[in-house]
Formats: C-alpha cells, sequence, structure tokens
C-alpha cells in the first residue's frame, strides 16, 4: 500500500503550481481535490477484504489511522459551498427544484446501485429479509453495499431544502437553520448508529458559511498577508493536539471541521488539478458506490489471498463499472420523462 501511496503522490504532484489567484473554489479544482479523497476511499475499502503486508505498509497505515474519516469531509464540505453559491446565484427557484434536481437524483442513482447489490448478493446465496429491502433503498441497512454517507446527503439536502424554503434570501437565517439541524442529527444518530455515521457532517454547514464569508476572509488575506499565515499555523497546532482526543464526538466534529479548513487553506496556495484527478473526481459517487462489486467478487474466488493483484483487478474493474454505470444511469434518466410523457397522453 505505501507503493499505492507514493502512486497518488506523483498523480498529485503532476502539473502542480503555486498560486496567487483567487480561483482556489473553481469546480475543476475542488474536483480534483475529490479525485484525491476517493482514492483515499477506496484504499480505506480494500483494506476491508484484503490483509496487506505491515512490513511494507507501514506509512499507509499510519496514514489510514490518522485520517480515519476525515477523508470524507470534503465531499461535505464542497457539497455545502456548492449548494449555497447556487441559492445565491440562482435564488428560490433553485431551492424549489432541490427535492427533484439532487434529493430524487441521488436516491435513484443510489437505488439503482442497490438493486445491482440485490442481484450480486442473490447470485452469491445471500438471503435478504423485506424490511432489510426497504431501509436498504434509503441508506438507513445495507445490502453489501456503502450507505451512511448517501443516507447522510439525503437528510442533510432535505434539511437544506426546508431551510431555506422557511428563510429564502435571508442567508444568514437559512445557514443558521441548516446548522441546527446538523447538530440535531448528531444528537439523533448517536442513538442508532456507529461513529462515523454522524462525526463528520458539521463540514457541509461549514461550506455553506465559507460561501457565506468567502470574499470577507480573501479579503482580509490580501490586505493582510500575515493573517493566512498564523491562521494556517493556529489551524495545523489546534489540529494535532485535538488528534489525541478524537475519539470524543465533540471532539472530532471540530477535528473533522478543522481539517477541511486546513485543505481549503493549502488550496488557496497550492493548486492541485489535473486530467487525472479531475477524471476521478467526476466520478466519485460511481466509485463510491460500485467499488464493493469487485471488492465481493474478487474475495468470492480468493484473489484477495494475493493482496496487490486483488487490489489493481478491483481498482480497474472498478473504473469500468463506473462508466458503464453512468452511462446506464444517464440513458434510464433521459427516459423517464418521455415515459411520462407517454402515460400522460395514454
Amino acid at each position: 500500500m505505501d507503493f499505492i501511496l507514493l502512486f497518488i503522490l506523483l498523480i498529485c504532484l503532476y502539473q502542480i503550481k503555486f498560486t496567487k489567484d483567487s480561483d482556489y473554489m473553481e469546480k475543476e479544482k475542488t474536483t480534483s481535490i475529490k479525485g484525491i479523497f476517493v482514492l483515499l476511499i477506496f484504499l480505506s475499502h480494500i483494506a476491508q477484504y484484503a490483509t496487506f503486508n505491515g512490513k511494507i505498509d507501514s506509512i499507509y497505515i499510519i496514514i489510514k489511522k490518522h485520517l480515519d474519516q476525515l477523508i470524507v469531509t470534503m465531499f461535505l464540505f464542497y457539497s455545502g459551498y456548492g449548494i449555497m453559491e447556487s441559492i445565491k446565484r440562482k435564488g428560490i427557484d433553485y431551492i424549489k427544484g432541490l427535492p427533484k434536481k439532487r434529493i430524487l437524483k441521488v436516491l435513484f442513482e443510489f437505488d439503482v446501485a442497490v438493486v445491482i447489490f440485490f442481484i450480486l448478493g442473490t447470485i452469491l446465496g445471500e438471503r435478504f429479509g423485506k424490511l432489510q429491502i426497504l431501509l436498504s433503498l434509503v441508506g438507513w441497512d445495507s445490502l453489501g453495499n456503502s450507505n451512511w454517507f448517501i443516507f447522510a446527503i439525503l437528510i442533510i439536502y432535505i434539511c437544506t431544502y426546508l431551510s431555506f424554503m422557511v428563510f429564502n434570501k435571508k442567508y444568514i437565517g437559512g445557514a443558521i437553520l441548516i446548522t441546527i439541524f446538523s447538530v440535531g442529527y448528531i444528537y439523533v444518530m448517536k442513538h442508532f448508529k456507529q461513529f462515523y455515521w454522524f462525526n463528520t457532517i458539521l463540514c457541509y454547514p461549514l461550506g455553506i458559511w465559507f460561501s457565506l464569508y468567502r470574499d470577507q476572509i480573501d479579503n482580509i488575506f490580501k490586505k493582510y498577508k500575515i493573517t493566512y499565515w498564523l491562521s494556517l499555523i493556529a489551524l495545523i497546532v489546534v489540529y494535532n493536539r485535538l488528534f489525541y482526543y478524537r475519539y470524543m464526538i465533540r471532539v472530532y466534529v471540530i477535528y473533522a471541521m478543522i481539517f477541511s479548513t486546513i485543505v481549503i487553506f493549502f488550496t488557496m496556495k497550492i493548486t492541485i488539478n489535473n486530467k487525472i484527478l479531475n477524471w476521478l473526481g467526476k466520478y466519485t459517487f460511481e466509485i463510491y458506490m460500485l467499488q464493493r462489486i469487485s471488492m465481493i467478487i474478487f474475495k468470492q474466488v480468493g484473489l484477495n489471498k494475493s493482496p496487490y493483484i486483488f487490489l489493481v483487478l478491483t481498482f480497474i474493474s472498478t473504473l469500468g463499472i463506473s462508466m458503464l454505470f453512468k452511462e446506464f444511469v444517464i440513458l434510464i434518466e433521459n427516459q423517464i420523462p418521455k415515459a411520462i410523457q407517454k402515460i400522460k397522453r395514454d
């Protein structure tokens, strides 16, 4: 795994450059950052199916233990930021369109993936109860697929819709309410699910707040350059201090927000953006949802006994499945309006 980390590092260094521009939150650049973290998620998941050599994987083991759930923080942060930017540009029309364009779209694509896992599990001899299947369709349970992140993002999208339908153009009020909802999500979920289901969720409203105050933050850093470096140093010091107390819920939620902020600070000065990472970032959902298909199949035939062959074959096949899945879903989504129109005419 250490060799794989080196390979990821080399990809990150490809076309890397220092920048003084203020376009670090452009979609193309944030997509590349997501490409890095989807690779780390893949490595984290594959370690659940194959045992790697501790001697030559020692660096990865340390990094994996250190990062833990932090590898999902940027997806939440960028999602919150992106939605808030869209709300500012498009207003009430975008808010009203959230159920269809965001919530139902994510749920539909997720359910298509769940059906695939149901078919795979059935072929492999798994038996699923009706309640398990129904709960899996909303992400509360699983049929072998990854689910907690999708459940969390669906809930947070619903809360975003409700918050800004209430406050509309009163963005501060909407941001406050979505923050309250997020904290409420933590307190409710801790009674039902494991720690990782909710310990990073506050990175989403953090992205919303960053969108609202980004201009002021950028102006302060431009006018008083020393404030950037002092802020970054302070964040790193606090982050390192909190590392030792991260097993506490109240600490970890802050720890996760500080990590995502540190990443944003680095992207202000360093641009990591290339075609490889950008491509991977565009397939984040598909890679996240479908990677376990290859892992399950290849483990079933015993390839996980050769962990590095298992890793390479799983990764290549996951990319192939992801591309096919995306095209398949687009095809279905394009046919749905036609089918609805046909039903109306009939």
